[in-house]
């Protein structure tokens, strides 16, 4: 399923960049998955990780998983 499918490259930009509208994230989702999504999606710049960041917390997640 493509996100976002009932609407146009417009809408879409329309949507996202000036409302914030998100894909929903699903109720099966991980919170590991659905926090750092959610923290890639805030509005301001500032709180969202940086590269080192988000390296850090998927390398975490992998150690979580090979447990």
């Amino acid at each position: 399923r493509r996100p976002f499918a009932e609407l146009n490259s417009f809408q879409i930009i329309s949507q996202v960049g000036m409302e914030g509208k998100r894909l929903e994230i699903p109720s099966d989702c991980a919170p590991i998955w659905s926090e750092l999504a959610t923290r890639c999606w805030e509005a301001q710049p500032h709180l969202r990780p940086n590269f080192s960041q988000l390296e850090e917390k998927l390398k975490s997640a992998e150690r979580e998983a090979d447990r």
